[in-house]
């Protein structure tokens, strides 16, 4: 085999290799996360505090400028302050700008807050309107729908103060123990129940089911 002849395979197999060999991946970066929803009236407090530190640092250059410059200090303006006056005057009317949006801004969600609560308020007066209404119905017993058997059914449930403010029926005794209670009121505070019509104590009242109790 001569050296053109080796080298001419050479060739073929390296272009052969070169076509086999897997092309270079380019990854695509990812793109940066949005600012997250909280953090949206923090960056713009912050990008108005900042743009007071700039104009600070103007003010302060602008003095110091006409402090050292003679030119300056006699009345006068030199290049360089005319540029510092105008980069001053070109901050401090950016500032006004963004304070100015900065209020217009809270101003506004100030209001859709205030709307937002006023809309709450009459959705929750309208609810509790009509859970009265319902409970006003559901309180009101129709002529011919009592049952003449069983248990009364308790329409108002009584409270321990609005159990005193009742007429006293003198002294109550339990059916099953023959515990006694002085009166209503006392008998309500301590857990006292009507089981089918009948005076228990807390205790034995435990003793039959809950669908058999009713409150005094």
């Amino acid at each position: 085999m001569t050296f053109d002849e080796w080298r001419e395979q050479l060739m073929t197999v390296e272009a052969t290799a070169t076509y086999r060999r897997a092309p270079r991946q380019h990854h695509k970066p990812l793109p940066e996360p949005f600012t997250p929803v909280h953090r949206l009236a923090a960056r713009e407090r912050t990008s108005l505090v900042h743009l007071f530190v700039l104009l600070e640092q103007a003010r302060h250059a602008l003095c110091a400028h006409r402090t050292a410059c003679t030119g300056c200090r006699g009345g006068g303006r030199c290049a360089t302050g005319r540029d510092l006056e105008i980069s001053f005057r070109e901050t401090q009317a950016t500032c006004t700008i963004a304070r100015e949006q900065q209020m217009r801004s809270d101003r506004l969600n100030a209001q859709r807050a205030r709307a937002v609560r006023t809309g709450q308020e009459r959705t929750r007066a309208y609810v509790l309107d009509k859970a009265h209404q319902i409970d006003q119905l559901r309180r009101a017993v129709p002529q011919g729908a009592l049952p003449t058997e069983g248990p009364e059914v308790p329409l108002i449930h009584l409270a321990p103060r609005q159990a005193a403010a009742q007429p006293e029926e003198g002294q109550i005794k339990c059916e099953h123990c023959g515990a006694t209670e002085s009166g209503l009121a006392d008998a309500v505070a301590a857990g006292w129940h009507r089981v089918t019509r009948r005076p228990h104590c807390g205790r034995c009242a435990q003793r039959f089911p809950a669908w058999t109790r009713t409150s005094f």
